[in-house]
């Protein structure tokens, strides 16, 4: 910690840890329990609750795509391969 400190680095390794884990999640080559199993966390709770952070933009991105696909599918039930499925 003197050595960060002195150095004037405000990361630590723990940041790092919550970092990585929400990069993970966003990546979408991971699941939850890929990511626990990576950590070492004994339970899911600890990771989701505590190292894995939402991406507002992210998020919002996907929820308007999901949106777009969802209208168009509606809008023209032959081209939404999703809707023949039922």
């Amino acid at each position: 910690m003197w050595l960060r400190k002195k150095l004037g680095i405000k990361t630590t390794f723990h940041m790092l840890r919550h970092d990585m884990a929400s990069r993970m999640k966003n990546s979408s080559y991971f699941d939850l329990k890929d990511i626990q199993n990576q950590l070492g966390h004994a339970s899911i709770k600890i990771t989701m609750d505590f190292y894995t952070h939402i991406d507002e933009e992210t998020q919002q991105s996907k929820v308007s795509q999901w949106l777009e696909e969802d209208i168009s599918g509606l809008i023209n039930p032959e081209q939404n391969p999703k809707a023949n499925q039922s």
